[in-house]
């Protein structure tokens, strides 16, 4: 179940209201790259959304407002489940989460995944076509994707930095055993 307060506050964070409707007439609503769908709510104009969404004037007119067309993601259906528990880091004061299975990756904002009212029956997968989404389900129903960061080279050299430290003070940190107690412990497990 998606919290519409936490989707509004995002859009207003983010000085963006895109909404996407379906043929069906289903509606996404995101900003940025993050969408979640709008269930038990009428179907309405990315205006009226802004109002019920609390949008000051000010917040109005600052904010990209719009139609966006994101069918092609949403319908997708080359995506892989992701069984593997998701990576957290933190890089300048921001936390993100990476995402992968299969070789295949996606990192995404932490704040994105904040609408997503998470239970045992949450899932998530990696949907590729031009870029990976992260796409959360309850069960086979899609709540919402999330489009992968692309991180500028500069940010990404920081970060491969950052991490190249962290690997190797924990290299020297640790604890080297002799050979001969590697063979002993090796004949006690035998």
């Amino acid at each position: 179940m998606i919290s519409k307060k936490k989707v509004a506050q995002l859009c207003k964070k983010r000085r963006s209201l895109r909404v996407c409707t379906l043929k069906d007439g289903t509606q996404w609503v995101g900003a940025g790259g993050a969408f979640y769908v709008m269930d038990g709510i009428p179907k309405m104009k990315p205006e009226e959304y802004a109002a019920v969404f609390d949008f000051s004037q000010k917040e109005t007119d600052e904010a990209l407002i719009e139609e966006f067309d994101i069918t092609g993601l949403i319908e997708c259906d080359k995506e892989i489940i992701v069984q593997c528990r998701p990576l957290e880091f933190i890089f300048n004061d921001e936390k993100y989460v990476c995402f992968s299975e299969d070789g295949i990756s996606a990192i995404i904002p932490e704040t994105q995944l904040a609408p997503v009212k998470m239970d045992e029956n949450t899932a998530f997968y990696i949907k590729f076509s031009d870029i990976p989404v992260v796409s959360v389900k309850q069960g086979l129903f899609q709540e919402a994707i999330i489009g992968a960061m692309k991180f500028p080279e500069q940010v990404a050299t920081g970060i491969l930095t950052r991490l190249y430290a962290i690997i190797s003070a924990v290299q020297y940190n640790t604890e080297r055993t002799s050979e001969d107690e590697t063979d002993n412990a090796q004949e006690v497990l035998e």
